[in-house]
């Protein structure tokens, strides 16, 4: 059996890297963090609303703003998710649709905060349940449905990109 070395510019091929190559020791700390001690440390919220040059006629509406959601997503490692929900409810409910959601964003950010940001489909599963009961004392939302998947379309979407 060949027995030689087994490195290569600072990277050990049997072990890996075993120190941060020149310049990048803040991407070597997020890279090499401990997923099970990351957590999610803030969850900001933004609501876009600009109405559109020329109304746009549906089967069953007229739109005549375009509604974003977009929320921000930040770990205590530094890691930054974006994500965003729009549709047919925020721009034909207008500025109440948008408050509703930012209200309940408001009343489910301690679901998620705290929580391990790789562990999505716990947090989905906490946020999902509030459409037929209290989570960690945080009421129903079954009333609020359509606003509750609103605002949790856009957490997926965070968490998922979070980079």
């Amino acid at each position: 059996m060949w027995r030689g070395d087994y490195s290569v510019r600072g990277i050990d091929l049997a072990r890996g890297l075993h120190q941060p190559p020149p310049g990048l020791s803040r991407v070597w700390s997020i890279i090499t963090a401990e997923p099970e001690g990351m957590k999610i440390s803030a969850l900001e919220t933004y609501m876009l609303s600009v109405p559109l040059p020329q109304p746009v006629r549906t089967s069953t509406s007229t739109i005549s703003r375009v509604s974003e959601l977009i929320v921000r997503l930040t770990t205590d490692a530094g890691l930054v998710g974006i994500g965003e929900a729009h549709g047919p409810f925020l721009s034909q409910a207008g500025p109440e649709g948008m408050r509703a959601v930012g209200q309940i964003l408001e009343r489910v950010t301690p679901l998620v905060v705290g929580q391990d940001p790789f562990g999505v489909e716990r947090i989905w599963q906490d946020l999902f349940a509030l459409t037929y009961t209290s989570v960690r004392g945080i009421p129903t939302l079954a009333q609020q449905r359509r606003q509750l998947v609103t605002a949790m379309s856009a957490i997926d979407i965070a968490l998922w990109d979070r980079t």
